[in-house]
Parts: C-alpha cells; structure tokens; sequence
C-alpha cells in the first residue's frame, strides 16, 4: 500500500481505526445469526451448523479488512477472494496451532 501512498503516522492512523473499527463490525451479523439459532456466546453449533459458522467465523471480519484494503488499493475481483482466502487459511492454522501449544480452549 506505501507504494501509492506514504507512511505517514496520519495514514498509519487511519488504516489503522479503519481496519479495527471493520473487524469488529463484520463480526456483528455471525454473532446476531448465531444468537438467533440458539448458540450461545463462547459456544459451537452441533452438527451440519459447526461447519457452517466455523467457516463464516473464519472470514467474517477478513471480508470487512479486505474490502477496506480494496478502497485503498484496487484490486481484481480474484485477488480480493484470494485475500479471504489465504486470511481464512492463516487463521485456521493459527487456531490450530494456539490449541496444540494448549494456549486456546476450543480449536475453533
């Protein structure tokens, strides 16, 4: 992103509010479904639900920082999904990671 537009702390500041103020809210939609199906906080869905909400807990938040990233800097339609993506496949591997080190409760 510096290559179209400097590093200045007012920028950095700026991505930065946005950035985090877009994680949270791209959170909220997942949380306000999840509440209406009947799982609870801190909780995981049973059966054919697990896998869905265990995918959209991946990338909820990343579809919001990409789309911030893409206002900033254009990009194709393919790199913004493959953004998601590689951010999804991180994600996971950190959860992974975190609960075999026995420093998260729940893998995901």
């Amino acid at each position: 992103m510096y290559a179209t537009r400097e590093n200045t702390i007012g920028y950095n500041g700026i991505m930065g509010l946005s950035l985090g103020f877009v994680y949270a809210v791209f959170e909220l939609p997942n949380s306000f479904i999840k509440r209406r199906v009947g799982i609870t906080p801190g909780k995981t869905a049973e059966g054919f639900k697990k896998v869905i909400f265990m995918f959209i807990d991946q990338i909820d938040s990343i579809l919001g920082c990409v789309l911030v990233v893409n206002m900033v800097y254009k990009m194709p339609l393919w790199f913004y999904f493959f953004y998601v993506l590689m951010g999804a496949v991180t994600h996971i591997v950190i959860n992974i990671l975190l609960y075999s080190l026995k420093l998260r409760d729940n893998m995901f």
